[in-house]
């Protein structure tokens, strides 16, 4: 698993670099991003654990400069707010905009097209989807 190829492709460099995760703190972190694979490595399994990234919690990448994404987290146990929320918007104004996760549960992606999400797993090192 990684992050989606087209995504890369068009947004992302097309070797191995360091991509930097900001937090909404403003602490950053940095990572290795692997071309060939499309996903995170190093780094990455730091961030999750400094960030106590739960099975069932929600994280938002959004790309900010080419080689850095502004990360959200969204806890596991406030989805139930989220998804109240989600129920409001109108998904016939969301179609082609919006993304789902494993439970299709959708986020819209509003104006930015360089919106990911993720529900993460566990504490294994893991790769963004």
């Amino acid at each position: 698993q990684g992050l989606p190829t087209k995504f890369c492709g068009d947004h992302l460099p097309s070797c191995d670099c360091t991509i930097v995760l900001v937090d909404e703190d403003g602490r950053a972190r940095d990572t290795k991003f692997l071309a060939q694979k499309s996903g995170l490595s190093a780094g990455w399994r730091g961030f999750s654990i400094e960030h106590k990234l739960q099975e069932g919690d929600a994280v938002v990448f959004q790309l900010i400069k080419p080689t850095t994404f502004k990360v959200f987290i969204v806890r596991g146990d406030t989805l139930g707010e989220v998804d109240g929320a989600l129920g409001l918007l109108n998904l016939d104004a969301c179609t082609g905009q919006c993304i789902s996760d494993s439970s299709e549960k959708l986020i819209r992606k509003e104006d930015n097209p360089l919106l990911l999400e993720q529900n993460v797993p566990g504490s294994s090192d893991i790769d963004i989807e």
